[in-house]
């Protein structure tokens, strides 16, 4: 299990959530599957604060229907415990480029969690269920 394939799985949800006018479904995300929704929002969360730091994140966190809670909770659910530590500290009277620093420093670590959970998930009836719902290929 590579951290391609759960970036496959990422793309592969976010398509199957798209209304035809291509605008992401994220309630359908949100009440979905719980492996896959952790997922999802775990690698969401991440995505968007390494394309624009914190700042961006807090700013941007705010306009979707994914919230910073949301993201807490899939890092929690994940085991991202230092992620979680640092999104904890993450306000806008925080030192934000100390803590995108802090941040950026967690990639493989991050990177590992995301794979532990999806294998120790693999098998589950429902997330098995999920995947073929969405045409994802599980046999890679």
């Amino acid at each position: 299990m590579t951290i391609e394939l759960v970036h496959e799985l990422f793309t592969t949800i976010r398509d199957a959530n798209k209304s035809p006018f291509g605008m992401l479904d994220s309630q359908n995300i949100l009440k979905g599957n719980p492996v896959a929704r952790n997922i999802f929002v775990s690698v969401n969360g991440d995505g968007m604060i390494k394309n624009g730091g914190f700042d961006t994140y807090l700013y941007e966190i705010k306009l979707g229907k994914i919230t910073n809670a949301h993201v807490k909770q899939a890092f929690k659910e994940i085991g991202f415990n230092s992620g979680l530590e640092i999104l904890n500290k993450a306000k806008r009277s925080a030192d934000l480029n100390a803590l995108d620093m802090a941040y950026y420093q967690l990639d493989e670590e991050f990177e590992k969690l995301l794979i532990d959970y999806l294998r120790q998930h693999w098998e589950n009836l429902e997330f098995v269920a999920y995947c073929e719902s969405i045409s994802f290929k599980r046999d890679q």
